[in-house]
């Protein structure tokens, strides 16, 4: 099995909208699609996707990030057809205190290297 790079990760994190994506957590559903939106060009695109967990009892919403089955990157697409349902990295994001998801991409870097 080919692994994701952390490269590969990283660029997804640079196209991802923090902001938007935290504010879609307070009325999204628990495993519903936040960003990209989900089309099949969307997916090879940006080769992940980022899913609304659970909701914490301190307030925060989990978001989590998967590999996408149909990647442009040969290592997340296998991976993903591995697997598709593994949590490449997961992140708790507070809507309140942390708005604009500033602390999104320091946490998914550090959840992507100890699950990955």
């Amino acid at each position: 099995m080919s692994s994701i790079s952390k490269s590969a990760f990283k660029k997804f994190l640079d196209q991802m909208p923090f902001g938007k994506v935290v504010q879609k957590t307070k009325n999204a559903h628990r495993g519903q699609r936040l960003w990209p939106s989900q089309t099949s060009k969307n997916d090879k695109k940006y080769n992940f996707r980022a899913d609304k967990g659970s909701k914490l009892p301190d307030g925060r919403q989990e978001i989590i990030i998967q590999a996408n089955k149909n990647a442009d990157d040969k290592g997340v697409r296998e991976s993903a057809q591995k697997d598709s349902h593994r949590i490449v990295a997961k992140v708790a994001v507070d809507p309140v205190k942390d708005p604009q998801g500033d602390s999104i991409n320091e946490d998914a870097l550090n959840s992507f290297e100890e699950n990955n």
